[in-house]
């Protein structure tokens, strides 16, 4: 794994954990994870977890785990 993979995925599991447990915006949260833009986030967290961020969001929230 390069750095600049590590630092990607540590960024993405950040905002995966935010978009769980806070109700910051999608594009607050890619800001606040290093990520930039919301489109450059959206598509950097699609390609990495299969699925956009507000669907994961939704998925997680509901969930009982």
């Amino acid at each position: 794994m390069t750095p600049i993979e590590y630092i990607t995925n540590y960024r993405l599991q950040k905002a995966c954990y935010m978009l769980v447990h806070s109700k910051d915006t999608i594009s607050a949260i890619s800001q606040e994870c290093g990520l930039g833009s919301g489109s450059f986030f959206g598509k950097t967290f699609r390609e990495h977890m299969g699925m956009t961020p507000m669907e994961y969001r939704k998925k997680w929230r509901n969930s009982d785990i």
